[in-house]
């Protein structure tokens, strides 16, 4: 009887790891690569203004949205917890509403109210591309 108990709870402990390693994957590291045919920037905000950004750079800038890798994060956005938004890009991936903050953190998100946010990898170097841009269309 000691035995069936002991086997129960390693096979319920192997259960947990196995869902907690599948949801780690499935959730935590699905990378969103969106493809930039389907990104339509909207509007562009440097510094809190918005700004004039010619269709041709929100091409480069889509192009170069579409290449990004994102983790899936849980819990409030940075954003309305205070951190800085250099650049907002706003707009639709597909049918869904899109917004990329880059500044202290570099993430995209939905919603305002969804506690689902994604990290951008390479954030850093997305955003000096996307600054470049900027810097070169407004001197």
């Amino acid at each position: 009887m000691k035995k069936l108990i002991i086997g129960v709870l390693a096979a319920m402990a192997a259960l947990l790891i196995v869902v907690a390693v599948v949801y780690g994957f499935l959730f935590k590291v699905q990378p969103l690569n969106p493809d930039s045919d389907v990104i339509d920037i909207q509007y562009v905000y440097y510094q809190d203004k918005e700004i004039e950004v010619s269709d041709q750079n929100k091409e480069q800038m889509a192009s170069i949205l579409s290449s990004a890798s994102c983790k899936r994060q849980e819990g409030q956005i940075p954003s309305l917890r205070g951190a800085e938004r250099l650049i907002e890009i706003d707009g639709l991936i597909g049918d869904d509403t899109m917004h990329i903050v880059l500044g202290d953190y570099n993430y995209y998100y939905e919603s305002a109210e969804s506690y689902n946010w994604f990290e951008l990898e390479g954030g850093n170097e997305i955003k000096s591309k996307i600054l470049d841009i900027i810097n070169n269309a407004n001197p």
